[in-house]
Parts: structure tokens; C-alpha cells; sequence
């Protein structure tokens, strides 16, 4: 199993929430280049994940209309309160995140009673991003901190069951 994302902000996050091997995260250096991996995934029926942003507004690659909504009703209503969305696209798990996913992270904190300055990190959206693409070792133990007391959370449980399929 190996999970597809967008860029290293989202590989970090991904590798503190689901302790995952480094090996098993892809970092695609961009939506088109994490569409292309995700597709190749598919011809070749390995199990993969793709979670990105969804980034209103923003033009998304080749193939983004193509996904197939889940049909599970009380899912996804669920979802919808949390700003997630699960998708079928070649046969294999797309997770949205809206409208990003530092916003969707600062939604959950707020949501928690957590304060990302209670672990030195940003409370803005584009600050919480420089935080994670940090490389000092201190920044990201404080990055992994706040993840990690986000775990408990339904909406980081939601998320780690779409990741693997487990809903």
C-alpha cells in the first residue's frame, strides 16, 4: 500500500498521522505529477491511495472530471461536516482535502480545542505550510507533537480509514 501526494508538506504530514515508512509515501512534486504516479498505480492493480488538495479555483490535470463519487450516503455526509471528500478515479481512492490542507488541519485543531502556538507553530494557513516544509529537527518534532495530539480526533480518524480503505 502506498499513498500519493502532492508536494513534502503533505508527505510529512502523512508519515507523522499514519507512521507509514517513507518508502510507502510517494512525494509526486505536484498534482499532474501525483495524477500521472496514481494512474500508473491503477494499470498496474497495485493498492494505492492519492490525497490532494482540492485548491478551489485552481486548474487541476487531466483526468480530474473523470472521478466517480462514492455512493455511500451516510459517508459522506459525514465527510462533508469534516471538509473531506473520497473519490473513485481508476479504481482506486482519491481524498480531497478542502479547501487544502493546511486549512483542513487549522479547521480540525479549531474544531479540537488545539492551538498549533501551543506547539510553536503557525496558526495562519501559510505559516502551518512553512512550518511543515521546515527541515530543523526542532520544527518538526513540534510539527509531528501536533499531529499526533490531532490523532485522536474523528476527523484525522476519518481520514487514516479513507487512506486505507477502511470504511
Amino acid at each position: 500500500m502506498e499513498i500519493i501526494v502532492e508536494g513534502k508538506s503533505d508527505f510529512r504530514f502523512i508519515h507523522f498521522l499514519t507512521n507509514m515508512s517513507k518508502k510507502q509515501i510517494i512525494d509526486s512534486r505536484g498534482i499532474g505529477n501525483a495524477f500521472n504516479i496514481f494512474k500508473k498505480k491503477s494499470k498496474k492493480d497495485e493498492e494505492a491511495a492519492l490525497m490532494v488538495d482540492e485548491d478551489p479555483g485552481k486548474s487541476h490535470p487531466k483526468g480530474w472530471n473523470d472521478k466517480q463519487k462514492c455512493n455511500n450516503k451516510e459517508l459522506l455526509e459525514d465527510m462533508q461536516k469534516m471538509l473531506l471528500r473520497i473519490f473513485l478515479l481508476y479504481g482506486l481512492r482519491l481524498i480531497s482535502l478542502s479547501p487544502d490542507l493546511e486549512e483542513w488541519i487549522l479547521y480540525v485543531a479549531q474544531r479540537n480545542k488545539i492551538k498549533p502556538q501551543d506547539y510553536n507553530l503557525s496558526d495562519d494557513s501559510s505559516g502551518l505550510y512553512d512550518d511543515f516544509l521546515d527541515d530543523s529537527k526542532y520544527k518538526q518534532e513540534c510539527c509531528e507533537r501536533f499531529v499526533v495530539d490531532l490523532k485522536s480526533s474523528q476527523q484525522f480518524s476519518w481520514l487514516n480509514k479513507l487512506l486505507f480503505g477502511d470504511f
